[in-house]
């Protein structure tokens, strides 16, 4: 009776871990990648380095949010606030990004824009 509780246990865990809706951030940009939900690059939520993944540790989306990065020549960089949704990802590149679901449909895309950084 023990090994049958223990085993339905383990079983239960290992689906509650199966089904956690983390986020990822796919950057295969040329810059480290600020995730904010202000157009301020000192607002990171979260820094994601060139060419390189981020899996959130939280069980959460992320909400009115905007990934935007400075170059060497001193311009902003910044796409249109979205919602990056719970268990969804993103893949930012060198001028999109483009927002997915957790069943990997695209939401949307969203070009990404220069500015002059005050």
């Amino acid at each position: 009776m023990k090994k049958i509780v223990m085993a339905m246990l383990l079983g239960a865990a290992l689906l509650a871990a199966g089904s956690a809706q983390a986020y990822t951030v796919y950057n295969e940009s040329d810059h480290t990648a600020c995730l904010a939900d202000r157009f301020n690059l000192g607002s990171c939520l979260v820094k994601v380095p060139k060419h390189s993944t981020h899996k959130s540790k939280d069980d959460f989306g992320l909400d009115g949010v905007a990934v935007g990065w400075k170059d060497i020549n001193g311009n902003c960089h910044w796409s249109h606030k979205f919602n990056l949704p719970k268990g969804g990802y993103i893949k930012i590149y060198n001028y999109e990004v483009k927002v997915y679901n957790h069943n990997d449909m695209r939401q949307r895309s969203l070009l990404i824009d220069t500015y002059s950084c005050y």
